[in-house]
Parts: structure tokens; sequence; C-alpha cells
């Protein structure tokens, strides 16, 4: 099972990694300046960014159904530490633009994380865990910008990448000592199943939570009219409110 310290560390490098796609965000006039670009197409280094992290969670994150967790999540960060060492030497813009893209495409740790912690923590700490890992995540994007502004204010914006290239080396080396390499499926589902069956996944997780919306909004509807007229509802009649939100009706009151 996995421990306090062990969830502070992966809501840690939650935090580590999220933060690398938003250094950009202050210093992109002083990064635009140094490559002689205009202010236009200088923006196309976080869009690319962006771009290739959408692409990483549909290509990248179905392995971790197939791949090991903590194999998989070194991989993603070696290659971000590369990456981010890049961005700090290059006097190149495309190959500046190269870098945070693939940068972005292997962003996908803080998406494995939550995953991996569900099945090690017990079943009455997962909300504790996802929460940290939640926090983690936002204060990455909240932290980077703010420190990435003040080292591009008072020194040079090359030193921002340098940083986030010795934070990424510390988790790569970390968060595996961390993890737990967990035993793998020996008939594991192929990469190109996993990848057609996310369209029904999502449809049905989509369905799911209109189930629960219908049944929470029938719940609340009928707590309300509890309240005002209490003696005119039998006890049965918040199961029967219920079921029928569940099939997709709206409970009618008289």
């Amino acid at each position: 099972m996995v421990g306090d310290r062990e969830i502070i560390v992966l809501a840690l490098a939650s935090a580590i990694v999220t933060a690398n796609a938003y250094y950009i965000h202050p210093i992109i006039g002083d990064v635009a300046r140094e490559f002689g670009v205009s202010d236009g197409l200088i923006g196309i280094v976080p869009a690319m960014n962006q771009i290739a992290l959408a692409l990483g969670v549909l290509l990248l994150l179905p392995l971790g159904d197939r791949v090991n967790n903590r194999s998989l999540v070194t991989l993603c960060l070696s290659v971000q530490v590369a990456a981010l060492a890049t961005m700090a030497v290059t006097g190149n813009f495309a190959l500046f633009v190269a870098a945070s893209t693939i940068l972005g495409f292997f962003t996908v740790t803080p998406y494995l994380l939550p995953a991996y912690a569900s099945r090690r923590v017990a079943p009455s700490r997962l909300g504790y865990a996802t929460a940290l890992l939640t926090t983690g995540v936002i204060a990455g994007v909240q932290v980077s910008r703010l420190a990435a502004g003040v080292i591009g204010e008072y020194a040079d914006w090359r030193l921002v990448y340098w940083l986030a290239a010795a934070l990424m080396t510390a988790a790569a080396i970390a968060l595996p000592r961390f993890m737990v390499k967990e035993a793998m499926p020996e008939h594991a589902t192929s990469y190109l199943q996993l990848l057609r069956s996310m369209p029904a996944d999502s449809i049905r997780n989509h369905a799911s939570h209109d189930h629960f919306s219908n049944w929470l909004r029938a719940r609340t509807e009928f707590e309300l009219a509890a309240r005002l007229r209490p003696r005119a509802w039998p006890r049965a009649r918040p199961r029967a409110v219920a079921a029928q939100a569940v099939r997709g009706g709206r409970p009618a009151y008289s």
C-alpha cells in the first residue's frame, strides 16, 4: 500500500511535470526576441505543446493498461529531461519548437499517477490521494508561471529551462524508487484494441455521468419539495423519484 510519503512524492512529481507546459507563458516575449521571431510566430510554441499533449494523452496514455506504469513513467520523464535541456541550449527556433512539442507529447505522467495510486491505496484513503494529486497539478500550473516570470525578469530566460531540467532529473530518479513494479496480465489487450476501445469507453463514462446527474437532480428536487410539503410525501417516494430519474425521466410532483 502507498503511504502518505509516497502520495506526497507522487503529487510533487505531478506538479513538476505539469509545470513544464506553462513556463513559456511569462517569458514568451523574451524568447521571441532571442530568436528574432514575430509575436505571432512565437505563439506556435505553446500551441504545438498543447496539441502534442492532447496527442500524447490519446496515443500514450492507453499504454498504461499494457505497459508497467513505472517503466512508462521513467521513459516519459527521461525524454522530457532531454527536451528541456535542448530548449535551454539551442539557438535554432525550429529545434526549440520541436523540443517543446516533444515535451508536451510525453506529458502523460500526471494522468498515469492517479490510476496508479488508486490501485495502491486503501479505499478509505482514495479521496485523500486523489485530492493531493490534483493539488499538485494545480500548484504546478500556478507556481510555474510565477517562478518563470520572476526568473525572466531578473535573469536569463534560459535559466528557467535549466532549472526545469534539474527538477525533472530529480523526479526521474526519485519517482521510480517510490513506484512498485506491478505485474501486468499475461494476455494483455493489444495496443490497437486499446485505441479502438477508447470511443466506447468515453460514451460509457458519459452515460454513467448522465445517469448519476439525473439521480442527483431528482434527489435534490425531492428533498427541496419535501421540506416545503413534508406531509404530502410517503416514505417510499425518494426511491420512486430516483428510479424515474435514472430511467431518464424528470420527476413530476403533484
